[in-house]
Order: C-alpha cells, then structure tokens, then sequence
C-alpha cells in the first residue's frame, strides 16, 4: 500500500483526498542492490514482500482493520442496492 492511501480526508462533494507527506514505515522489493542513491540508511528495508504485522504499528493496524471493515460494509451496501 502506497503512503497515504488511507491517511487522507474526505472532501465536501465526498471524494478521498489523500494528505501526503508521510513516510513509509518500511521499503518493499530492495533486494539485494545498493540504493544509496534513495538514502535509505536507518530504514526497514525487506528484499521482498513482508507482512504488515511485521513491520506496521498497533495504531496503524488498528486503522487499517477499520478501514476494512468500513469498505466491506459499503461493498454489502453498494450489492444490495443492485
């Protein structure tokens, strides 16, 4: 998931507007070249895909599992109304 894909606010005509300006809380798919040119020194660094309980804070956990569980009840929203 990108940075600020769920860190963002909902606008007056209801769109998502993402806020930016986060940082990620850990770099996917490095693999074993050098990157110095991105400066990841003192970053969580994985060669390839990682779960996110590994690497996420409780806080972030929690508002993911909240952003779930708010999508899923739009989606059974959304196909009852069909």
């Amino acid at each position: 998931m990108r940075v600020g894909t769920i860190d963002g606010v909902v606008d007056g005509e209801g769109r998502y507007v993402p806020c930016g300006g986060l940082r990620p809380d850990a770099h996917l798919f490095v693999g074993g070249k050098s990157h110095d040119w991105i400066g990841l020194e003192g970053e969580r660094v994985f060669a390839g895909l990682a779960m996110k309980e590994d690497y996420w804070s409780e806080e972030s956990l929690e508002r993911f599992r909240v952003f779930v569980a708010e999508e899923t009840e739009l989606a059974k929203d959304r196909r009852s109304n069909e």
